[in-house]
């Protein structure tokens, strides 16, 4: 299960001063998934309210990140507070304007901080990332996004991206390669947690 809220409200979320509705939301869907024996994956950014509304304010704005760092304790203590382990997927698809309007730089910031942040409150808590929209490549922003990880120590526990559409088998290859290369361990298995784009899909219906 993969949720942190979004829709709700619209816009909704930390920015817009609606954090309380789409946090019991996910909090709710958090301890309905693991009662049955699931994995959750928390999305911080549909619960700040990055979920395609285009927000007065992105982490780091101005080289001010006191309202991101006000934001990331609040979600911490909340998640601790229900006692039971999460995955952190840091930010969705944070190379496309709509969810992340600012520079590639800032989002490398943003990521730094919040794997630092998360990893110092939760160390056995997963981290993924960087749920791209597109697939892994030998160049461009999928590259830059392992060259900065592998170079902060802030590597994901599990690499992410969106499929839409693809090889699969192509995808994989390319991931292991480019993770290989560098020297990026990749223990876990990779999520593909957007897949299905509608010319891949077929409907039979039958009357």
């Amino acid at each position: 299960m993969r949720a942190g809220g979004a829709q709700l409200d619209g816009p909704g979320g930390w920015v817009s001063g609606r954090y309380d509705r789409r946090w019991n939301a996910t909090r709710a869907q958090l301890l309905r998934t693991r009662s049955l024996g699931g994995e959750f994956i928390i999305l911080p950014h549909d619960l700040r309210g990055a979920d395609g509304f285009a927000i007065s304010r992105f982490p780091g704005d101005n080289g001010n990140w006191a309202d991101y760092d006000a934001f990331l304790t609040r979600l911490i203590d909340d998640v601790r507070a229900t006692g039971v382990p999460v995955q952190w997927d840091i930010w969705n698809e944070p190379n496309l304007s709509l969810f992340w309007n600012r520079p590639q730089s800032q989002y490398f910031e943003l990521w730094r901080r919040s794997y630092q942040r998360i990893r110092a409150a939760f160390p056995n808590h997963l981290i993924v990332g960087p749920s791209m929209a597109g697939v892994p490549s030998t160049g461009g922003w999928w590259v830059q996004y392992l060259d900065f990880v592998r170079a902060n120590n802030v590597v994901p526990d599990i690499f992410s991206w969106h499929a839409l559409p693809s090889d699969p088998v192509a995808n994989v290859a390319t991931a292991n390669s480019t993770l290989d290369a560098r020297g990026i361990p990749h223990p876990r298995a990779y999520q593909v947690n957007e897949y299905g784009a509608s010319n891949e899909q077929r409907w039979s219906l039958r009357g």
